[in-house]
């Protein structure tokens, strides 16, 4: 495992933490993970997050709920033209997952 690449995926998990705190979205896919330039490729079998979940691409980790609440919130700013913090409720759910996120990837430190 690459600890080099798990320090930087968490601190840019770190930083899109602070994003949200902003209420400011951030792009997600392979590009964005130091992890995955590294694995995906091999269908992530050597990446500690497979290691871990048995799962490819992130599947059963906090990442999935990430993604799913930056859709909704992609939506509805697209739909409304309302400010960012009309959607509270979608913010604040968008800080917990990512906070869950970023205790699962310290969570591989030690693996």
């Amino acid at each position: 495992m690459s600890k080099e690449a798990l320090e930087k995926s968490i601190e840019h998990w770190e930083k899109n933490l602070e994003k949200v705190k902003k209420y400011e979205l951030f792009p997600l896919g392979a590009d964005e993970c130091s992890l995955c330039n590294l694995y995906v490729d091999a269908s992530c079998i050597k990446c500690p997050i497979y290691l871990k979940t048995q799962e490819p691409y992130c599947k059963n980790t906090p990442f999935m709920d990430v993604d799913k609440t930056v859709e909704i919130l992609e939506y509805l700013n697209e739909k409304y033209s309302l400010t960012n913090e009309n959607f509270f409720y979608f913010w604040q759910r968008l800080r917990e997952d990512v906070i869950k996120e970023i205790e699962f990837l310290k969570s591989l430190r030690n693996k």
